[in-house]
C-alpha cells in the first residue's frame, strides 16, 4: 500500500460479502422495494497528540426509482 492509500479517506463502495452484489435489495412491511449500499472509509483520528485510524461505515438507502436505475 502506498502512501498516497494510507492517507486517503475517500468512501469506499464494498460490495456484499456473501453476494458479491453492490447493491441489496430488501422489502419492508408495506411491501416496498429499497437498495442498500455500503460505503466504508478509513479515517484519521488524533487522540492525545497520536494519530490514528479508525474504520466506519454507512448504509445508504435507496428508494425503488433510485435502486433499479
Amino acid at each position: 500500500m502506498n502512501t498516497s492509500q494510507v492517507l486517503s479517506n475517500q468512501p469506499l463502495v464494498k460490495a456484499h460479502p456473501v453476494t458479491g452484489s453492490i447493491v441489496t435489495y430488501f422489502e419492508n412491511s408495506k411491501g416496498e422495494t429499497f437498495g442498500k449500499i455500503r460505503v466504508d472509509q478509513r479515517a484519521p483520528v488524533i487522540n492525545n497528540g497520536f494519530m490514528s485510524f479508525a474504520n466506519r461505515s454507512a448504509f445508504i438507502t435507496l428508494n425503488e426509482k433510485d435502486a433499479f436505475e
